[in-house]
C-alpha cells in the first residue's frame, strides 16, 4: 500500500478517536467509557503500526527512540497502576506518586512516546503523525481541567502546585 494512503487512514482514525474522547468531556461532562477507549485506542495502534511498518528504515537513532520510547510507556504503565481505580471515573483528586509532580502524567508518557517515536522512525509522515498526536494529548488534558475544576473544588489549588504536564522545577 502507497505510504501516503496508509499515513492518510492513520491520521483519520486518530483524529477521529481524538476529537470523539474531546467532545464526550464537554458534551456528557464525564470520560468517555472504557469499552470505548480500549476499541479506540486500538484501531490508533493498528494503524500507527501499518504507519510505522511502512515507513522504517534503521537508523542508528533508532536505538534513541527505543529507549524514549520504552520509559514513555513505562510512565504509561505506572500510572495507570497508581489511578486504577479511579480510571475513567473521576472520583476524586490524586495527588500523590506520579501526580505530585505531574497533573497529567499518562499524557506525559503518551508524549514522550510520540517524540521517541519520531526518532524511531524519522520520516515527515510520522513527524506529523505525532504532532498531531501529541496536539491533542495537551488539547484532551486542558479539558480534561475545565471538568476537573468544576468537579472538584480544591483542583484549583492543585493546579498551584503541580505542574499540567511538565513537572515545576
Amino acid at each position: 500500500m502507497d505510504n501516503l494512503i496508509v499515513f492518510i487512514i492513520a491520521l483519520i482514525i486518530l483524529i477521529i478517536f481524538s476529537l470523539v474522547d474531546v467532545i464526550s468531556h464537554r458534551k456528557f461532562k464525564k470520560t468517555s467509557n472504557l469499552v470505548f477507549h480500549i476499541f479506540g485506542i486500538s484501531a490508533v495502534l493498528i494503524s500507527l503500526g501499518f504507519l510505522v511498518f511502512s515507513e522504517f528504515k534503521f537508523t542508528f537513532l533508532a536505538y534513541f527512540g527505543i529507549l524514549i520510547i520504552i520509559f514513555g510507556i513505562i510512565l504509561i504503565l505506572l500510572t495507570y497502576i497508581q489511578i486504577k481505580k479511579h480510571f475513567l471515573r473521576a472520583r476524586g483528586i490524586v495527588k500523590n506518586g506520579l501526580y505530585k509532580y505531574s497533573r497529567h502524567p499518562m499524557y506525559l508518557g503518551i508524549i514522550i512516546f510520540f517524540i521517541g517515536l519520531i526518532f524511531l522512525v524519522p520520516s515527515f509522515y510520522i513527524f506529523i503523525y505525532s504532532l498531531v498526536a501529541i496536539i491533542f494529548m495537551i488539547w484532551q488534558a486542558y479539558e480534561e481541567e475545565k471538568f476537573l475544576e468544576k468537579k472538584f473544588l480544591k483542583y484549583k489549588n492543585y493546579k498551584k502546585e503541580t505542574g499540567m504536564i511538565i513537572p515545576k522545577i
